[in-house]
């Protein structure tokens, strides 16, 4: 007795194989929709059905390969991509790790200055106070005398002198150690002097 089964015979877990290259193929192939003059009038496919189903098969695996081909150099590009841009990414960390420890050393200096600066300030301060104070007692024997025009033709201890005068106060010329018109910027420089 033969101990292969009728195809009828079979159960839908056994494998069907190719008789040309003895390759086993689903069960599905054979369940895919054969012309309706094969199916009807007879029970098994012919060669021109089963050669056409291989050359679709052939074609689709074809088309396969060639996508497969296309998503590969894609896959490449896209690992050469994210290298590149890891490489840069950890360049660019380096360089702000740089940048940050510049802006640090650029804080401490900026601190530091303002301290310097903030003691200058107040040195400054107490040096005109200090100034002032002795401006003050140098013209401790000082008088200035305002509103007196240039146009008169008098020596400045002359001038001085009948100022005096003219308050009731009595000067003699070996009383004034100095006389002169101050620089400063009005129509009429005032006259000071030193006794």
């Amino acid at each position: 007795m033969n101990n292969s089964k009728k195809r009828s015979e079979r159960s839908p877990s056994d494998e069907i194989v190719s008789p040309e290259h003895k390759i086993p193929r689903p069960e599905s192939i054979m369940a895919s929709p054969l012309s309706e003059e094969t199916t009807s009038s007879e029970s098994e496919p012919n060669l021109k059905d089963i050669y056409s189903l291989l050359v679709t098969i052939q074609n689709t695996v074809a088309t396969l390969l060639t996508e497969k081909k296309k998503l590969s150099t894609d896959m490449a590009e896209l690992k050469s991509s994210v290298a590149k841009n890891n490489f840069d990414v950890t360049k660019m960390k380096e360089e702000m790790k740089q940048q940050c420890k510049y802006v640090a050393s650029l804080e401490k200096q900026v601190t530091s200055l303002t301290k310097v600066t903030k003691k200058q300030k107040e040195e400054l301060e107490v040096l005109q106070v200090r100034l002032n104070d002795l401006q003050q007692y140098t013209r401790k024997t000082s008088l200035e005398l305002h509103g007196i025009p240039e146009e008169i033709d008098m020596s400045k201890d002359e001038i001085v002198r009948k100022v005096a005068v003219a308050i009731g106060v009595n000067i003699k010329s070996d009383d004034i150690e100095i006389s002169h018109r101050l620089k400063r910027r009005q129509r009429i420089k005032p006259i000071i002097a030193k006794f």
